[in-house]
């Protein structure tokens, strides 16, 4: 919920238009309210508002709907509603045969709800499917900064490498123009005799 409402707004914003944020409960359960709620009521809606006066309101922009299972239990033929229809799905997806005509979005959730039949490699083949362009660029860019990163750290590790070559030859330089012996260069250097005659 605060996440919500958190991402709309800037910091250091003065003013700001809050869209709203609703939570959605679907629950299978049925919660214990008053005499007054009528028996075939399955969709409820709150908002925070304060307890001594009903009337005050603390924000219309942010409510939580439940929708209680259990109390749904008219037929599918006397739904009158999309949103009486809709929990109707939610309720009893794993009921229907096929899926009901003119019920538009409906096709897409029995899609989805197929899913939960398919074999691991099927399963595997229809997700991969479902990643958009999107996210494989998202995807690309990751393994591109993972791969950058891993150069880096490669280059930083030859660059020292190569740095700690040249500062020894330079020493060996500098120790064979002062006329040091050999012995006291591979002593200081810890390189070889050869490596020494070579530079």
């Amino acid at each position: 919920m605060l996440s919500g409402t958190h991402s709309q707004i800037e910091r250091g914003d003065e003013s700001y238009l809050l869209r709203p944020v609703y939570v959605l409960c679907i629950a299978d359960d049925i919660r214990h309210h008053s005499a007054s709620v009528p028996k075939g009521q399955f969709f409820f809606s709150y908002q925070f508002q304060e307890l001594s006066n009903a009337q005050d309101c603390l924000t219309e922009n942010l409510r939580f709907f439940f929708l209680e299972l259990p109390r749904l239990r008219n037929a599918w033929d006397s739904l009158e509603t999309n949103r009486e229809r809709w929990c109707y799905l939610f309720k009893n997806l794993n009921k229907f045969a096929e899926v009901p005509v003119n019920q538009a979005g409906f096709e897409d959730v029995f899609s989805i709800a197929q899913t939960g039949e398919l074999e691991e490699k099927e399963l595997r083949k229809y997700v991969t499917s479902m990643i958009t362009e999107y996210d494989r660029k998202v995807i690309g860019e990751y393994f591109h900064k993972e791969g950058y990163d891993a150069g880096m750290v490669e280059g930083l590790a030859k660059g020292c490498k190569d740095g700690r070559e040249e500062m020894r030859r330079e020493t060996v330089k500098n120790l064979k123009a002062i006329g040091a012996s050999i012995e006291t260069i591979m002593a200081a250097t810890q390189l070889s005799r050869e490596e020494i005659e070579s530079i």
